[in-house]
């Protein structure tokens, strides 16, 4: 289960997600004033949807999604992005990637995953 506090005071713990400031030296810390900001972002991808949805995230920060699936084998793409992820049962696939505009961006299943496959999306919404 991760913990953490983001820059903007919130806590999120479980299966969602850790805002952490990360030192200039390399060393991650939950101090205020960095101006890096590292986002680690756990996402289940389950029968036809992913949690948690929408994944909300700073814009210009390193994000890192951690993608499991409880079920069978799901797809990851974000749209607009060079994120694109098999997601395999009891594995963890991890992609890193920094999303340079604000906005909406959407997440399909690319991967057959039975016959709600054609109804399986997510959303990313970067804040600035």
């Amino acid at each position: 289960s991760l913990q953490g506090v983001d820059e903007w005071g919130k806590l999120f713990h479980g299966d969602h997600l850790l805002w952490v400031p990360a030192h200039p030296r390399g060393r991650r810390s939950i101090l205020k004033g960095w101006s890096h900001v590292l986002t680690c972002t756990e996402v289940l991808a389950l029968a036809y949807s992913y949690q948690p949805n929408p994944i909300e995230v700073p814009k210009g920060a390193e994000i890192i999604f951690k993608v499991t699936s409880r079920d069978v084998i799901h797809g990851f793409h974000v749209e607009g992005t060079n994120i694109n992820v098999e997601v395999l049962p009891g594995e963890v696939s991890t992609v890193r990637y920094t999303f340079k505009k604000a906005g909406e961006y959407r997440i399909i299943c690319n991967q057959y995953c039975g016959i709600g496959h054609q109804n399986m999306f997510g959303k990313v919404v970067v804040k600035e």
